[in-house]
């Protein structure tokens, strides 16, 4: 019998699965308690991507001998393919305790840590794996790959570095993650070369030339870039949906015809692209768009002919009605060939209800000092929140008492209750509903000060001077090295010029509301 597991792991150390899945199986058909055969053919599973049949397989192995390090290690691997991870982290030690001086363990305990958010503890292990092996690449670069997450770019940078030098030919994540590092310090060139380096290496790299399209379009090459970020549809984090009816690129006549324009991402980006609904009038087609509930009624107080869907659910397709053509309104900048001299920028593009408008008229009452609106929060789960949003009690300074203020924040997080009880804004957020609210209280107002939410696109849709507080490293629609927005004709943008520096961003907007004199408001 020790004969057969012998052959068995030859055959698996040969390439030949096949055959060395046939031994295991037949040994332990005779004896279910051979522990080799149940590790080894975990294994083997785990690597045919049979993750549950390998988690009972080397779990049984370790029942028969709970002393075996590389079982534990092995047993930590499938729990973490399978996102388990406490009990990984748990296999990961087990591992440890028994061969403290495995790097692989330790590196692999690091990735498990870093999927629990506990970016401090999983660099520790990185580097006990380092300490252990300094030419190992994976923990140099899963180091970097923590840093990054704790956005301390310049540190990451010196760890993918690190393990490009160690390994020329580094994979094409690793390229791709030194890229995203880099793009997030403004090194857009840079970032560029390795978004080409991780395509080179991996030519099917749908979030490389998404990637790169977003470095495109924040330069300003608008060709380039819609042409790149419709690719954003292949990768992993696409909302893609499989309609049954073409997508319409204004490659087909739609006279007569019905397209089904839709939302995919969040308000703002509905609200700055509807604006291509326009280019459909007098086309003598049906246009009908799916979007959120919450901006249905501002939407179908622009003529727009809406179809509701709840905020954060898609519905089956098989539910709408009748349509011969399909666009993402983020697909309509490259179907209509947009670059930055043809950006359709008539405003207002939307309007606000004249119910609503009276409405909050009639609540506000006389006007006696100049008004501002001020939002300083977006929606947490954006990928980027952390370094767009702002605790209210930083802004404090910046309200001076000759303006009126307003809170356009429908959510309040529990850490801002206190400052906003001790501010002079007006809290009106019982009476924002909709946006159709939000639109008519703006609508009242003599500035929006915001910083980069669905209010900055809301406000410039509506065609009021809005004043927007950019990160360091903005979104791609904010463009490089501008104060205005050939999207936004009445924007006015104040940039950070570091990552996280927002106190020179405050000063700006203040030494901007001292230089208007007060004459000068309606």
């Amino acid at each position: 019998m020790r004969h057969d597991v012998a052959k068995a792991i030859a055959a698996h150390q040969a390439g030949d699965l096949a055959r060395a899945e046939r031994i295991y199986r037949k040994l332990i058909a005779a004896k279910r308690d051979l522990f080799h055969a149940n590790h080894y053919l975990g294994v083997l599973r785990f690597q045919g991507g049979h993750l549950e049949e390998a988690k009972q397989l080397i779990g049984r192995a370790l029942k028969i001998d709970p002393t075996d390090d590389n079982a534990h290690y092995h047993h930590g691997m499938v729990l973490s393919a399978l996102k388990h991870h406490e009990d990984a982290l748990s296999s990961f030690d087990a591992s440890i305790a028994l061969k403290p001086k495995n790097p692989s363990a330790h590196n692999n305990r690091g990735v498990t840590l870093l999927a629990l958010k506990r970016h401090k503890e999983a660099i520790a292990s990185f580097d006990a794996a380092i300490a252990l092996d300094p030419m190992f690449v994976e923990p140099h670069y899963n180091r970097a790959n923590a840093l990054r997450e704790l956005r301390l770019f310049d540190l990451a940078l010196a760890g993918y570095d690190r393990a490009v030098a160690l390994k020329p030919d580094f994979p094409a994540r690793g390229w791709f993650w030194r890229g995203v590092t880099l793009f997030a310090l403004n090194r857009d060139d840079e970032a560029v070369a390795c978004y080409d380096k991780a395509i080179a290496a991996e030519p099917d790299f749908a979030e490389a030339y998404f990637s790169k399209s977003l470095v495109k379009l924040s330069l300003g090459d608008y060709t380039e870039g819609w042409r790149l970020y419709e690719l954003r549809w292949k990768t992993d984090q696409s909302r893609a949906r499989h309609f049954n009816r073409p997508a319409w690129r204004n490659d087909a006549d739609l006279s007569g015809k019905t397209l089904l324009a839709h939302n995919e991402q969040g308000f703002g980006d509905t609200i700055q692209f509807v604006r291509y609904l326009e280019f459909f009038r007098g086309r003598n087609c049906r246009v009908i768009l799916e979007a959120q509930k919450a901006l249905a009624l501002l939407l179908r107080e622009s003529g727009i002919e809406v179809i509701e869907r709840d905020d954060a659910k898609l519905p089956p397709v098989e539910t709408l009605p009748p349509f011969d053509y399909h666009c993402s309104l983020l697909d309509m900048p490259l179907a209509f060939g947009t670059t930055l001299d043809t950006v359709p920028a008539s405003i207002p593009y939307l309007t606000a209800p004249a119910d609503r408008i009276a409405a909050w008229g009639a609540l506000l009452g006389e006007r006696t000092r100049p008004r501002i609106g001020l939002a300083w929060s977006g929606n947490s789960a954006h990928t980027n929140d952390l370094s767009r949003s702002v605790r209210l009690d930083t802004l404090l300074p910046i309200m001076v008492d000759r303006c009126e203020w307003f809170s356009l924040q429908k959510h309040v997080h529990d850490y801002d209750r206190d400052a906003l009880i001790n501010s002079p804004l007006r809290d009106v957020s019982e009476r924002l509903n909709d946006f159709a609210d939000s639109a008519a209280l703006i609508s009242q107002l003599d500035i929006v000060i915001t910083v980069d939410t669905s209010i900055a696109h809301l406000a410039g849709a509506l065609g009021k001077p809005v004043w927007i507080m950019l990160a360091f490293h903005p979104d791609f629609r904010w463009l490089r090295d501008r104060d205005d927005s050939p999207w936004y004709p009445t924007a006015k943008l104040f940039r950070q010029h570091a990552d996280g520096a927002w106190a020179d961003v405050f000063e700006r907007v203040l030494a901007e509301l001292d230089r208007i004199a007060p004459a000068k408001w309606p």
